[in-house]
């Protein structure tokens, strides 16, 4: 499966995270439970400039272009999602919570699957 999915269709997967982020923070602002993350993910608190987002966002881009790093893709649209958050809400919407974990969105989720399968690729646990 891995092989069959080309760096075009992680962007795709990528924008598909993207937007099934964005409807369910449409549909919790409207009357869910969230929390607005001033912080970064998982409510890790580096204050509230949201240049250093930008810049590992665009940094993703850049190193996803390069080479076979297809799945950070998935990282980019992610962390696309949560910095168009800050921009309109002045921080992160965070909807999900479970146990004693921190909030976290689709997003979050995303980015780090995208981080976990890079890695998988990198130490060769994925097939190339």
């Amino acid at each position: 499966m891995w092989r069959v999915l080309g760096r075009y269709n992680w962007i795709v997967l990528g924008i598909y995270g993207f937007l099934a982020d964005r409807i369910c923070k449409h549909v919790v602002l409207k009357g869910g439970t969230y929390i607005i993350n001033e912080g970064v993910s998982f409510g890790f608190n580096l204050g509230k400039s949201t240049d250093y987002i930008v810049v590992i966002a665009m940094f993703l881009l850049l190193w996803a272009t390069l080479g076979e790093r297809k799945y950070l893709w998935l990282s980019f649209f992610g962390a696309l999602g949560n910095v168009l958050d800050r921009w309109l809400y002045g921080g992160v919407v965070d909807y999900i919570k479970m146990g004693s974990f921190p909030w976290f969105n689709v997003a979050d989720f995303v980015i780090v699957l995208g981080l976990c399968l890079w890695v998988m690729k990198e130490i060769g646990l994925l097939p190339e």
